[in-house]
């Protein structure tokens, strides 16, 4: 008997099925270190050097950082996820191993606690500014 999805016994399947989720893992934290996002440091170091600037972004994210130790929920993490996978959803809750309903219910919730739709350019930028002063 053969697994119907890969064609392979089934001793094998669940190996592949596994490795197969892996390719879809992103990294939630977010890493200095990273190519990606060298060419941000010198804003990101200008925005800490700066309280007042730094403490914009910061409250950004604290209606999600509240609801979050409030509600033992992941809406931060959420919310990073989805910003590292370029607003995709599909692939931010295969990320977070969500069903893509339970990651809109997690979506529409951040957008009514911050007032800012992660989907609007200007606002996901803010978002993920906030993201990355608190990431290091």
């Amino acid at each position: 008997m053969l697994c119907i999805l890969h064609n392979l016994p089934p001793s094998n399947c669940g190996k592949t099925i596994l490795e197969s989720t892996r390719r879809y893992e992103v990294p939630l934290e977010t890493n200095s270190d990273r190519n990606e996002q060298n060419h941000l440091l010198p804003m990101l170091e200008a925005l800490r050097s700066d309280p007042a600037k730094a403490a914009y972004y910061n409250s950004l994210l604290a209606p999600l950082r509240r609801y979050d130790l409030e509600h033992h929920g992941d809406l931060v993490k959420t919310l990073a996820a989805y910003l590292r996978c370029g607003g995709n959803a599909t692939r931010t809750a295969d990320a977070l191993y969500l069903h893509r309903n339970s990651l809109r219910y997690r979506l529409a919730r951040i957008q009514v606690l911050t007032g800012l739709d992660p989907d609007e350019p200007d606002a996901r930028l803010a978002l993920q500014i906030g993201i990355l002063l608190t990431a290091n």
